[in-house]
């Protein structure tokens, strides 16, 4: 009579160990695949705006306003901040002036301005303050004390489903139901232009993958899109902007050289990620899209670019750019040395420059 043999405890073990190290080997490769997937649907919709950018221009003959002829919007910059940043806030404070709005004609779907890969996003912030049932119009709202501290990236009642995404909104209305967010950019520099006057329409960025700052002209901001301060972070001093010594990481002398070197990459800490500066293999894996991101252009065309190019690109304030610039409408306002940018020597290019 024959006895039926079944496995031995090795062997199943064995068999374990084997499954276990070929998932292990496949995983990466099918999370790459699902990235490359969400990057070519990003791509999609940066090509989507890009084209509507177009159509935009053929039907007024520049980009959308500045805000410089509101008097309301002008009035609200300088009472609320002495008169900074005119072009750019005087128009998002309006909610009717946010370019997702003015382009609402020519896209008709607003998920288009949603990167499935976004992990930060216009409202990832907490401060819109929008037209809202508990603010009767948007200057009201604008005036509101939050606004005077956070900014206002606001839009219109109902924009983004039943209530518009907004943190007085939550407060004053409970949850939000099919909120709108964003996290697809356009430069604020584009703002009452003409595309004639750019050095080249091929090279200049109209929209592509941005986090919280949505008119940023920062490469940064494009750059590495889901750390919510990347320009921070990557400047060791206090020359470029006067956030990097200041921080909540475990030391607060974090925007010093030698501490940042020692700081993670957290929305928190504002002193900078000395790493992140000199490492161009770990930025790398901090930008959206398997070490790039996406950008449209005023000519309609879209394309994937590694997240150094657009970080260094664009108009150079520091020595550390690619030159010849590679992308118009964005700058570089990070330092990536630890020489002071004010001992660094100027470079100077005439036929160069942001626009």
């Amino acid at each position: 009579m024959s006895r039926r043999r079944g496995f031995t405890l090795i062997e199943l073990l064995v068999v374990i160990a084997i499954i276990a190290i070929l998932a292990g080997m496949l995983f990466p490769v099918f999370a790459r695949a699902r990235e490359s997937a969400r990057k070519i649907q990003c791509l999609s919709n940066v090509k989507n705006i890009a084209m509507a950018v177009q159509m935009y221009l053929v039907d007024y003959g520049r980009f959308w306003s500045s805000g410089k002829q509101d008097a309301q919007a002008q009035q609200l910059i300088t009472d609320l901040c002495g008169g900074c940043g005119v072009d750019c806030r005087s128009a998002t404070w309006n909610p009717y002036q946010r370019v997702p709005v003015l382009l609402d004609e020519y896209i008709k779907n607003r998920d288009v301005w949603r990167c499935p890969s976004a992990k930060v996003d216009a409202s990832s912030g907490g401060n819109g303050f929008a037209v809202n049932p508990c603010t009767p119009d948007w200057y009201t709202a604008a005036t509101r004390d939050g606004c005077r501290v956070n900014g206002c990236d606001c839009f219109p009642p109902g924009w983004g489903g039943t209530l518009t995404d907004s943190m007085v909104q939550g407060m004053c209305s409970g949850a939000v139901e099919g909120a709108f967010t964003q996290s697809i950019s356009n430069p604020c520099v584009l703002r009452d232009r003409t595309p004639e006057s750019s050095h080249d329409v091929a090279k200049l960025v109209v929209c592509g993958d941005a986090g919280q700052s949505m008119e940023s002209v920062h490469g940064a901001d494009y750059a590495f899109p889901d750390i919510k301060f990347p320009t921070w972070l990557l400047c060791p001093d206090d020359s470029c902007t006067g956030h990097t010594n200041r921080g909540t990481c475990d030391d607060d002398n974090c925007g010093d050289w030698e501490h940042a070197s020692k700081c993670t990459v957290v929305s928190t800490c504002f002193g900078g990620d000395g790493k992140l500066a000199r490492d161009p293999s770990y930025r790398k894996t901090f930008a959206r899209h398997l070490g790039g991101d996406n950008l449209g252009f005023a000519d309609g065309h879209a394309q994937w670019m590694p997240a150094d190019q657009i970080l260094l690109g664009g108009h150079d304030h520091t020595r550390n750019g690619i030159h010849p610039q590679l992308i118009y409408g964005l700058c570089i306002c990070t330092n990536l040395t630890a020489t002071p940018r004010s001992e660094l020597p100027e470079w100077k290019d005439d036929t160069a420059g942001i626009w």
